[in-house]
């Protein structure tokens, strides 16, 4: 089973691809980045861009199912905002692919990958590079933030759905 996660925002949102083997219970990961929006271009185009390249990563990868971290209520009204338009078009860029779309918030995607809802950021990027056996933490926060949603909800379909 292949899954993307995404960690929507509107300056840089992450993406994870990762596939799940359940016969050899392995994760890998298959590709991870950012995608990046010029912060003088109009918003539309901020968002048509991040349609753009959510619409190619899902024909390119094919992924079965895709993850998406759940907005969570924020000081900054206007970057909340922004950030929930942004996770508007990736989940509209996923359902145009006919891909169910899940949503964790942070407090979920922590306590699936690590057992513990309250982890810092190097706690999670430890845990990512055990689990998936790679040599080094992603660059961006939000890659690494993505590859953990990815990494939660192939668990969860799992467990929840056996469908590994």
């Amino acid at each position: 089973m292949i899954v993307v996660g995404f960690d929507p925002g509107i300056a840089t949102s992450g993406y994870g691809v990762i596939s799940l083997n359940s016969k050899i219970n392995k994760i890998a990961v298959i590709s991870y980045g950012v995608i990046k929006t010029e912060k003088n271009d109009n918003f539309s185009l901020r968002l048509s861009r991040i349609y753009d390249e959510v619409d190619s990563l899902i024909t390119h990868f094919k992924p079965d199912y895709a993850g998406v971290e759940k907005i969570l209520f924020s000081k900054n009204t206007k970057t909340a905002i922004e950030v929930a338009q942004s996770l508007g078009v990736i989940k509209l860029a996923c359902a145009r692919k006919g891909l169910t779309v899940k949503e964790y918030t942070p407090l979920e995607v922590k306590k699936s990958v690590l057992g513990y809802g309250r982890a810092d950021k190097i706690q999670i990027q430890r845990a990512l590079t055990k689990i998936t056996n790679i040599d080094k933490i992603p660059g961006y926060d939000d890659a690494a933030d993505a590859l953990v949603i990815a990494i939660c909800c192939g668990l969860n379909l799992r467990t929840n759905r056996n469908l590994l």
